[in-house]
């Protein structure tokens, strides 16, 4: 009896023994039989299958069909609990997948296949969704734990038959570390937990057609990532390092770079309140251009390399509008403390559509927002902009805005400092046809908007400032738009100093939310006032004549307090050094003016120089009555007057070339003297 038991057990065991053999076999070979079926020339290595351990192990599969599509897997070891699969649990304890390559194909519609396996042939056959819906509702419920997953050095190719595309993607390493829980009994989005880190090394995306790299990406950690269905998430940090879209080339820039990028804190709760302690984006570079045509750059590299997905049937157009709709009706609410933004790479923008290309490299050092928050749109969002432009520009803003306000509400000061004013020829030569011949910008900057009407004021000093028109044409255009009265480039000459500066407040007004707003509108009204504000300021201590509404004949010159005498005198008094001294002084900080110098003589001098002709002729038409002897007496006192007062000038040290003579002329109602003009 004990010899009948004992060779039973021994029986069973070589069956056991013989079972647990075969099964690796027989799936080795159903799975090579099932590949053939699919039109795939496959080969696997082998497949272990140690149930005491709980393994399951594939080496070296892989396959290919006639199309050159197919697949590769170097190493699968799966790690299970096969005592809780009597409980309908499935326990993966850890996934590793070594040395992968995968081909999909797409067409317009759908996946075509997948690891040489035709989709749309095996979707064929007609499926019964009542049938289906009693299926599911007979099958037995299982729970799914998956625990650690590891993926080495994963190549994934994707052709795109109806545009002759191949892209792609490359992971050296991708390492989760956690878990993964959810049931087959209920939606995966409503029963999902996760709780696990992630990192991620060396990603790399590729335009295979043409040799082209789209992206690459040394790194990405995602910290403490906890998940509750699909609208409670949150995690510690999201960081991403070392970002290049279209990396640099030998014949190109790269597109867009980025050092560093870290999401700190993120919590998102039933999909309506996001909270984000802060982002902080660092080296962050872009290099865009937009060519002749007016197409970007990276539009164009983008469409020569990726797939077009855009195109929609008209039930995904509606299905799409309706989930927008539904969306909209359930608003996200965002919170986020703080936005940083520093130490960027060089933002090249290059704008080649216009006559002259234009060209500007800028680096922000530091670009700050705080208090961030959707619900609360009229908070104070704190601002701070540091900039690096061109070579040795700096513009620095400091202050608060209500970035989300209906009304725009900002309080905003700061400087410029070293602007090099030459890059915008580009942008004026069309609108008002001149261009900077030389000029660099340096300003204290005031800017202020209350429930969106801006009163801000720009303390402008050009230095080195010159203009040049395009054109006579649009010489003329400019001056009429300003509306000064005279050229811009008078005006301007008016304003330089002796460094060859000219400062100028400009103060901007305007209701932005106006939809009749033009900035340009605004810039050239208030050009106009501040220039002619400006001139009135800074001349009318040195003399100049004004009336109530501004400048006095300012469509011809600028006119000074004129220099007076005595009837028939021409000597200067020392009661007149006091007014000719001050135009002296103006005329040393403005080296740039010249003064026209014109004398007159009235009846006064008549009277003493033919008392007999000023009776007859005081209350009759000029000079009716006067013959040549005495008008060329009265025009003499008129050259002398005009000449001394160049004198003056001269001995003062003001270059006689910048003192220009008028004709001298005798008027019964002019000045006794000589009138002084810019």
């Amino acid at each position: 009896m004990i010899k009948k038991l004992s060779l039973t057990l021994f029986i069973l065991l070589i069956v056991l023994a013989l079972i647990i053999v075969a099964i690796p076999k027989a799936i080795q070979f159903g799975a090579i039989y099932f590949l053939n079926e699919q039109g795939i020339e496959a080969e696997i290595k082998d497949i272990n299958i140690d149930i005491l351990n709980g393994k399951f192990e594939i080496i070296d599969a892989h396959g290919e069909n006639n199309e050159g599509n197919g697949f590769n897997i170097g190493h699968l070891l799966i790690g299970f609990q096969w005592s809780s699969l009597l409980d309908n649990m499935l326990v993966i304890n850890n996934i590793k997948l070594d040395e992968v390559k995968l081909d999909t194909v797409h067409t317009k519609q759908a996946i075509k296949s997948i690891g040489g396996i035709n989709l749309i042939e095996n979707n064929k056959q007609d499926v019964n969704p009542q049938e289906q819906a009693i299926n599911a509702e007979k099958s037995t419920s299982w729970k799914i734990s998956i625990n650690d997953i590891s993926l080495n050095n994963i190549n994934v190719c994707n052709t795109f038959e109806n545009e002759s595309k191949k892209i792609c993607s490359k992971i050296k390493s991708f390492n989760w570390v956690g878990k993964i829980d959810f049931a087959t009994d209920t939606p995966i989005e409503k029963n999902i937990n996760i709780a696990s880190s992630l990192v991620i090394r060396d990603i790399s995306i590729t335009d295979t057609i043409n040799n082209i790299p789209i992206l690459t990406n040394s790194s990405i950690d995602l910290i403490n990532f906890k998940m509750s269905g699909v609208d409670k998430l949150s995690f510690e940090s999201f960081i991403v390092q070392g970002l290049e879209v279209f990396p640099e080339t030998e014949s190109t820039k790269s597109i867009a770079l980025l050092d560093s990028l870290k999401v700190s804190q993120l919590d998102l709760t039933n999909n309506q309140q996001l909270n984000i302690n802060n982002i902080i984006i660092t080296g962050i570079g872009t290099d865009i251009v937009i060519d002749k045509n007016k197409s970007l750059n990276i539009q164009q590299r983008l469409s020569n390399s990726l797939p077009n997905q855009n195109e929609k049937t008209p039930q995904e157009d509606e299905k799409s509008t309706k989930e927008t709709e539904k969306t909209n009706k359930k608003s996200l609410a965002i919170k986020i403390d703080s936005i940083r933004i520093e130490n960027s790479h060089p933002l090249s923008f290059n704008d080649q559509s216009l006559n002259t290309p234009f060209n500007i490299s800028s680096i922000i050092n530091l670009l700050s927002i705080t208090d961030i928050d959707t619900t609360k749109p009229t908070t104070n969002n704190h601002l701070t902009l540091n900039v690096t432009t061109g070579n040795h520009g700096i513009l620095a803003l400091e202050g608060d805005i209500q970035a989300l306000s209906e009304k725009k509400e900002f309080n905003i000061s700061g400087t410029a400092k070293g602007i090099d004013l030459r890059p915008i020829n580009s942008y004026l030569e069309a609108p008002i046809g001149h261009k900077i011949k030389s000029g660099q910008l340096n300003a204290d900057i005031t800017l202020t908007a209350n429930k969106g009407t801006i009163d801000s004021l720009l303390n402008l000093n050009l230095k080195k400032f010159k203009l040049r028109p395009v054109s006579d044409k649009e010489k003329g255009k400019l001056n009429k738009e300003l509306g000064l009265g005279m050229p811009l480039d008078t005006a301007l000459n008016l304003l330089r100093d002796s460094d060859d500066n000219i400062s100028i407040k400009l103060p901007i007004t305007g209701d932005v939310e106006n939809p009749d707003f033009d900035p340009s509108d605004a810039i050239y009204t208030a050009m106009s006032k501040a220039i002619t504000a400006t001139i009135i300021n800074y001349y009318t201590p040195f003399g100049l004549v004004t009336v109530a509404g501004g400048l006095f004949d300012l469509a011809t010159a600028l006119h000074f307090e004129p220099v007076i005498f005595d009837a028939n005198e021409s000597t200067i008094l020392a009661s007149h050094e006091p007014g000719l001294n001050k135009v002296i002084q103006l005329m040393k900080q403005r080296p740039q003016l010249n003064l026209t110098l014109c004398g007159f003589s009235n009846i006064k001098d008549l009277s003493k120089v033919a008392p007999d002709l000023y009776a007859k002729t005081k209350d009759k038409p000029e000079n009716k009555n006067l013959n040549d002897e005495v008008l060329q007496k009265l025009t003499a006192t008129a050259s002398n007057r005009s000449d001394n007062v160049k004198t003056y000038f001269v001995k003062n040290k003001i270059a006689a070339d910048r003192l220009i003579l008028c004709e001298p002329e005798y008027k019964n109602n002019a000045v006794a003297g000589v009138e002084l003009s810019l």
